[in-house]
């Protein structure tokens, strides 16, 4: 453990600018903070550029080794220094400093294999909500996330708490809806929106073997325009009084009834 004793240390100033969308975009790279999600991240193997630890903390004697066998840099910090780099008001004692990676198959590839979940985002901006919904498309094995302009970014401090380890293991590319849907479309991938008030109901649905789902924005919902382009939109049929439920809340009900109908009758999980 390389100890580091001074705030103005040029990885410290460093490290603490990943806290900004301009600072990752930059360094390409992003924190974790947390045991939970270094052990995720452990397991998953996603490339770590540095781990930080509070002066008294220890990390168990397999993950030192991993850590070493992969040749990260451990570092070791006074508590003052290490709440510049923690987000949370109580702090566990540990943080890593992460890669950023792209998901090693293209999108394109994925859009011919014979079964296909997705879910398409549409500017959802709540961190919390998109965290949510990437542990949720990782309950159901969805195959995809894509996230469209507008989006809260993927590796904000709340997406990647919230997320719960899901975003190591869910693959989530970014580019325009519009044209990806276009590609979906021509591939034989139905679209499917979540709307408010639309004719189709999704207890009346049958979705085919490769099927992506839509959801949007907190307040607007889905977009007219991608509504417009989906093959099919479809409300979620509700018997109280709510007026609407939460984003990551639909998809969860969405990617449920997918779950359901794949795997219901005579399929295995």
């Amino acid at each position: 453990m390389e100890p580091i004793v001074s705030p103005t240390n040029p990885k410290i100033k460093k490290w603490q600018k990943l806290y900004t969308r301009k600072g990752r975009d930059a360094q390409r790279a992003y924190l974790i903070e947390g045991v939970h999600l270094l052990e995720e991240a452990l397991r998953t193997g996603a490339r770590f550029e540095a781990v930080v630890l509070r002066e008294g903390e220890e990390l168990p004697a397999a993950w030192r080794e991993e850590l070493e066998e992969r040749g990260v840099p451990c570092y070791v910090v006074p508590d003052a220094i290490f709440r510049r780099l923690a987000a949370t008001q109580h702090p566990q004692g540990v943080v890593a400093v992460l890669r950023i990676e792209e998901p090693r198959k293209p999108l394109e590839k994925r859009l011919h294999e014979p079964r296909l979940t997705g879910l398409l985002v549409d500017a959802v901006q709540d961190p919390g909500n998109l965290g949510t919904i990437l542990r949720t498309a990782d309950a159901f094995g969805v195959d995809f996330v894509l996230l469209g302009k507008g989006t809260v970014d993927l590796y904000n401090d709340k997406v990647v708490r919230s997320s719960m380890g899901s975003l190591f293991r869910v693959p989530v590319y970014h580019g325009a809806l519009e044209t990806w849907i276009e590609s979906m479309q021509r591939a034989g991938v139905c679209v499917v929106a979540s709307q408010l008030g639309a004719k189709e109901r999704l207890d009346r649905c049958l979705f085919p073997a490769r099927t992506v789902f839509l959801v949007g924005n907190e307040a607007q919902g889905v977009s007219p325009q991608l509504c417009q382009r989906a093959d099919v939109c479809l409300q979620i049929p509700m018997g109280g009084e709510a007026e609407s439920l939460n984003v990551a809340t639909a998809a969860a009900v969405l990617l449920y009834e997918r779950f359901r109908q794949l795997y219901s009758v005579g399929g295995k999980v």
